[in-house]
């Protein structure tokens, strides 16, 4: 199963454009200006940080997918490997030790003397 991957956010896109038209607005006026307060400043700069920080828990989240999904798909070959040789073993002890023996029923198997047989009705005479 391929998870998918996630795309970059609306908040993320929206913030790109803002965060250059604050660069365009700090060039037309020479300085940089300060959107936040002194002890939390919010300058095109900061956005910038943001933005790269979010982009870059994007492209891990991503890999980190992508990798999963390679490990559950070697998971999912590891497991019907498994499965081919739990059903080989059953499959190989009647050969083994015999239609009825015990062993077959410690495998998780039915003994054929354990089976029920069909019982057939007879035909109602006519």
């Amino acid at each position: 199963m391929a998870f998918p991957g996630r795309d970059r956010s609306r908040t993320v896109t929206k913030a790109e454009g803002r965060a250059k038209t604050m660069e365009l607005i700090d060039t037309n006026k020479k300085t940089q200006i300060n959107y936040g307060s002194v002890d939390r400043p919010l300058t095109a700069v900061t956005m910038r940080a943001q933005i790269k920080v979010c982009d870059d828990k994007l492209d891990l989240y991503n890999s980190t997918l992508k990798t999963a999904d390679n490990i559950a798909s070697e998971l999912n070959a590891e497991e019907d490997a498994l499965e081919k040789m739990y059903t080989a073993v059953l499959a190989a002890a009647p050969g083994q030790f015999g239609d009825d023996a015990v062993e077959i029923e410690q495998l998780g198997g039915t003994r054929s003397s354990a089976r029920k047989h069909p019982v057939r009705k007879p035909k109602p005479n006519k």
